[in-house]
């Protein structure tokens, strides 16, 4: 059974919008909501130094923080910028005849390899972190806090591995499938408050950012109008407002430092309708957003962060981790406490700091954001299933372990390398090649001895 892009049978309710090569609204979108993340995981925790080792809080901790979460909490847009993206990349392999799995094969190669480098760093880096007297406690903590951010990497690559269907889906059903998500995301929550059963609400880590995802397929299909949007931030704002009040849900919205009272782990429907909400917005803004990415000094930044955004995403833990090390640890300093002169005056100067020492790093990884140019094997169903599991695997247990030197982080590694090689396949003409220069070059060789030989 193949996997295929063919349009479906049946007309879709949406006419069918050609998109443009680059969305600068999405673009641009993309752009603010990965500084605004890094922006968060650098001031949100609260640093203390315990026997050697890092103690790590929130600054959620402080009464009423929680509002600060509805703001911060932007991960549904990525989701919706993804999903807009997904469905523009899947249209364009359509019009290619390119199939589903081929597809797929491409998209995981670009989302996994950035994180080839960044893992392989950091085996090395812990050992010659201890060797140099930082306490051990310590460089555990920075390894564990560096995987932490692999988490989002697994949910997207589950959504792309389902994109595919979901176009099918969206082209099909339009809003019914949003609408058909948002009930299995109650379904959900409600069997999880009736029994207590945490586990259940896994379930809603696939519902809830599909669902996010979703929303910006209608928003490639031009379905997600004005009138569209502010039926989400009506809807979503309220329906979160609500239930939160109602004593349902926490009204903590992300898990920076804080993931056990928050709606993040497992993901439930007060983030979903916070998502909902936030994604109504974004669109009602749209002009104002576009009209900020066209200025030019905002236009070379965006133009800069469209090949590197993955790359700051991934490495903007490890100046962090740096400055712990230096401040916390060594200097015995701890974080002053939050919202206090002194908190501002400490994390503006902090932000300032770990964004110089990101720059090099970024300089130097920047390189690996695109995959190596080896071809790809023409890939089956079950053959790509098998890579997307494999990488899934890995980045689930780098995201629950970090980067610590365990068996574990070895069976990450190794669950990450199987993705890859999954995707790689040799052309035909390799071998001639290679075997026609073997057979050229001790001939070459030959000829270059005897002309180093010969008389002036």
């Amino acid at each position: 059974m193949a996997m295929t892009l063919a349009a479906p049978h049946s007309a879709p309710s949406t006419p069918a919008v050609r998109a443009p090569v680059r969305d600068c609204f999405l673009d641009a979108l993309r752009l603010l909501v990965i500084a605004l993340v890094v922006l968060q995981h650098w001031t949100m925790p609260v640093l203390d130094s315990t026997r050697g080792g890092v103690t790590v809080g929130s600054v959620l901790d402080v009464p009423g923080a929680w509002a600060l979460t509805w703001v911060v909490q932007v991960m549904p847009l990525i989701f919706f910028v993804g999903g807009a993206a997904n469905a523009i990349s899947l249209r364009s392999a359509r019009q290619r005849a390119q199939n589903a799995p081929d597809w797929l094969a491409r998209r995981l190669r670009r989302l996994v390899w950035p994180v080839v480098p960044l893992a392989m760093l950091w085996v090395p880096l812990a050992y010659l972190l201890v060797a140099a007297g930082v306490p051990e406690e310590a460089v555990h903590s920075g390894a564990r806090a560096a995987g932490m951010v692999l988490w989002f990497l697994a949910a997207y690559l589950m959504v792309v591995v389902l994109a595919p269907t979901l176009l099918r889906w969206e082209e099909r059903a339009g809003w019914w499938v949003c609408a058909g998500l948002l009930a299995g995301v109650v379904a959900v929550d409600l069997a999880r408050l009736a029994t207590g059963v945490t586990e259940i609400g896994y379930l809603n880590v696939a519902l809830v950012w599909v669902g996010v995802h979703q929303l910006g397929m209608r928003y490639a299909s031009g379905a997600l109008n004005r009138r569209a949007a502010t039926v989400l931030v009506v809807g979503g704002w309220s329906t979160a407002l609500g239930v939160v009040l109602a004593g349902l849900y926490s009204p903590n919205m992300t898990g920076v430092f804080d993931t056990a009272v928050s709606n993040i782990n497992p993901p439930t429907l007060a983030l979903t309708a916070l998502g909902a909400g936030q994604v109504g917005l974004a669109v009602l803004a749209r002009e104002h957003i576009n009209a900020w990415g066209r200025r030019p000094g905002a236009a070379r930044l965006v133009a800069w962060a469209q090949s590197r955004m993955m790359t700051v995403y991934l490495w903007h833990m490890l100046p962090m981790a740096a400055l712990s090390a230096v401040l916390v640890v060594w200097a015995d300093l701890a974080t002053p406490r939050p919202f206090t002169a002194e908190w501002l005056l400490w994390s503006g100067t902090g932000v300032a700091v770990m964004a110089l020492a990101l720059w090099p790093l970024v300089r130097l990884a920047e390189r690996f954001e695109q995959p190596p140019n080896l071809p790809y094997a023409p890939q089956g169903v079950v053959r790509i299933c098998v890579a997307a599991l494999l990488a899934g695997c890995g980045l689930l247990t780098l995201t629950v372990t970090g980067f610590e030197p365990t068996p574990a982080l070895l069976a990450g590694y190794l669950a990450i390398g199987g993705s890859l090689v999954l995707t790689c396949g040799f052309h035909p003409v390799w071998p001639r090649t290679v075997r026609a220069w073997a057979l050229s070059f001790p001939r070459a060789s030959l000829q270059g001895a005897l002309a180093g030989r010969a008389p002036r």
